[in-house]
């Protein structure tokens, strides 16, 4: 009963590593999405956006458009 335990945990686990390894990596071949919207840049650092918490608002939208998987997660 623990072996499978174990496997379920291991799989568990790289379901939840999958899309940031994908965003790191580009492991697999995702078709874009298309249609009519804008695309988020990346946020540049300064110190002055990080104290006033601007870049961690704009760093999560940017992160949230771009994690690994999201438009086939979108077409699902």
């Amino acid at each position: 009963m623990t072996k499978i335990k174990k496997i379920l945990v291991a799989f568990v686990l790289i379901l939840l590593i999958l899309p940031s390894l994908h965003n790191r990596l580009n492991i697999f071949k995702v078709k874009p999405l298309e249609g009519d919207f804008a695309l988020i840049e990346k946020p540049e650092y300064s110190k002055a956006g990080w104290n006033g918490g601007e870049f961690q608002r704009q760093y999560n939208r940017w992160l949230e458009e771009n994690i690994g998987f999201r438009s086939y997660f979108v077409r699902l």
